[in-house]
């Protein structure tokens, strides 16, 4: 009952937690004021120095003074360890009817500013993470002149910055929805989905993509709305929900069609990818072959080397599913040189993989075993212990020895569906 009352139902006699927080305020100075006001609008969870370099529109230095000044007056908490503050829940309240009452400025500036922001970091995160706009697009949102020190957060360990920072990407999907700034919704949705993956934050994945995908039909923004329907139907997501949950192939046809009318190669590509390996799922196999050729010729002409990569799997997995083994061998090597070009070790076990079950379809016993050994699975992916790697390797050891098993028994083991890429 007194939560809900607010800061004003905590009094006593003389005593009031709302005249309390009222005075740590008057004493704050004028930045610091503002970015207590300005932190009121927003339902950010937790606030660090690039949120308060945003709202200040300054370098770094003065929001570095204002943060500290919010902290000394104990209107602001420090998190430990994550150079990040948040309000207790009765200071936010205090801060939003505050600024209800009177911000020294355009209430209506606030989210567009942080968003942007929000927005300008996490792209860099994604790119620093693949070293390319890996199965993304992104809005005609200009970037934010972000300060050094933010940039250099990001670029340090761009997972433990998203790992602060999640929270607050699904807030803000949620509030910009709200707002009516779509583009900034869907690129911040589509941005964080490679980024959820590897976190194994499948919910968050598919609640702002889902809230995204209504802002965008709400706007009549179909180009936003295709690339949220893509985005549902990745197969990481699609294996994590309930049938019925997701996009199905009519959605996708249309969306395809509807990048295609864009102009979108790089999205079409993505589509196109994402067409076939949902079609792989229901037991369909020569159209995923057609329409990953035609991605990875998109592929190509958007730069997009790790999407180019694992097309160039696929193709050879639907050669393999088909019973073409010469032509997936072939495939795969070249997926296999691109691979070991990025560096990615995930890519590299990934593709080795499905070399060996190129050789074992084959015949190819030596081959097979090969694969197998150069592979290192194991070792490889001990190197980065997320939820992604730590799936593909129990699923590889199992299946790879029960592969090899069911060979040597008789005819050459089905390879199995990867449904961890998109």
């Amino acid at each position: 009952m007194l939560t809900r009352r607010g800061p004003a139902g905590f009094a006593y006699g003389s005593l009031s937690l709302e005249r309390t927080i009222g005075a740590g305020f008057d004493r704050l100075t004028d930045d610091a004021r503002r970015l207590f006001l300005a932190l009121g609008l927003l339902p950010l969870t937790t606030f660090g120095p690039w949120t308060a370099a945003a709202l200040l529109e300054d370098d770094g230095a003065r929001a570095g003074a204002a943060l500290s000044d919010l902290a000394a007056a104990a209107l602001a908490d420090p998190v430990e360890a994550e150079v990040r503050y948040r309000f207790h829940d009765l200071t936010r309240q205090y801060a939003r009817h505050r600024a209800a009452a009177g911000y020294p400025g355009d209430p209506d500036e606030i989210p567009r500013l942080v968003y942007v922001a929000l927005l300008t970091l996490l792209r860099r995160a994604h790119f620093r993470l693949y070293d390319s706009d890996f199965d993304v697009v992104h809005s005609g949102t200009p970037a934010w002149d972000a300060p050094p020190g933010a940039l250099s957060e990001v670029d340090t360990d761009p997972r433990a910055w998203f790992r602060k920072e999640h929270a607050n990407i699904r807030a803000a999907v949620v509030h910009c929805a709200e707002l009516g700034l779509t583009d900034i919704c869907w690129d911040l949705a589509l941005s964080a989905h490679m980024l959820y993956t590897v976190s194994g934050l499948f919910d968050d994945w598919y609640a702002t993509a889902s809230t995204a995908l209504a802002a965008c039909r709400t706007a009549g923004d179909r180009h936003g709305e295709a690339l949220m329907v893509v985005c549902l139907a990745q197969p990481a997501l699609v294996a994590s929900r309930r049938p019925g949950d997701l996009p199905g192939l009519a959605s996708l046809e249309q969306a395809i069609g509807v990048l295609a009318e864009h102009g979108d190669g790089h999205g079409q590509a993505i589509a196109l990818r994402t067409l076939g390996n949902a079609l792989r799922r229901r037991g369909q196999f020569a159209r995923p072959l057609a329409l990953f050729t035609e991605a990875l010729g998109l592929y190509e002409a958007s730069g997009d080397t790790v999407g180019r990569l694992q097309t160039l799997r696929y193709i050879g997995q639907a050669h393999l599913e088909t019973g073409d083994y010469a032509q997936a061998l072939p495939a795969l090597e070249q997926a296999m040189r691109m691979a070991e070009e990025t560096g990615d070790v995930l890519q590299i076990a990934q593709t080795r993989y499905w070399m060996g079950h190129a050789c074992l379809a084959s015949g190819d016993l030596d081959g097979a075993e090969a694969a197998a050994a150069r592979a290192q699975a194991s070792q490889l992916l001990r190197a980065a212990e997320d939820s992604e790697q730590q799936y593909f390797r129990t699923r590889r050891d199992a299946e790879f020895k029960n592969a090899r098993s069911s060979h040597r028994a008789g005819p050459a083991a089905a390879p199995v569906r990867d449904d961890q890429d998109g």
